[in-house]
């Protein structure tokens, strides 16, 4: 579905609870979607997206470059 639709989050806590099981840090992130925002916007808001986290990776108890 991706950019033209929209998943239940419920569906991705299975993704991030494997992810953190293994150690990793796992961030899910909402956006806009298609066809009310172009592309450019959601790139623009991914974009935003991972410049907040890496700002705030230590408030989260998390390694900026892991």
């Amino acid at each position: 579905m991706g950019a033209t639709g929209t998943l239940l989050k419920a569906g991705f806590c299975l993704l991030a609870e494997g992810l953190v099981r293994n150690g990793i840090t796992a961030v899910l992130v909402n956006y806009a979607l298609c066809p009310s925002v172009k592309i450019d916007e959601i790139v623009r808001q991914s974009r935003a997206a991972l410049v907040w986290t890496y700002s705030n990776a230590s408030l989260l108890g998390q390694i900026r470059n892991r």
